[in-house]
């Protein structure tokens, strides 16, 4: 809403799931809850950490969604995760 408001709308992307274990275990002997995990979704490159703060301001006055404060901004460039696509993601 906040980009829209801006005249830069754009489709949000698909959320991507990344997860691995610490350990030399293989994962199927690893309890879950020693599971590591990352929600990603791609942002376009007008989107910038201010924007994403100000969101994040937003979601808790309106809705009152506390866990909010546990989604961080991440630029990630080049080949980390696919290709040559530059990702900005917000994850847990």
């Amino acid at each position: 809403m906040l980009m829209k408001k801006e005249s830069k709308d754009f489709t949000v992307a698909k959320l991507e799931g990344l997860w691995w274990v610490d350990s030399d275990k293989p994962w199927q002997e690893v309890p879950r809850e020693e599971w590591r995990w990352k929600l990603l979704i791609r942002q376009p490159e007008f989107v910038t950490s201010e924007i994403v703060e100000k969101a994040r301001q937003e979601v808790i006055k309106k809705k009152e969604i506390e866990l909010v404060n546990e989604v961080k901004f991440e630029k990630n460039e080049g080949r980390q995760m696919r290709s040559d696509i530059a990702y900005r993601t917000i994850f847990y």
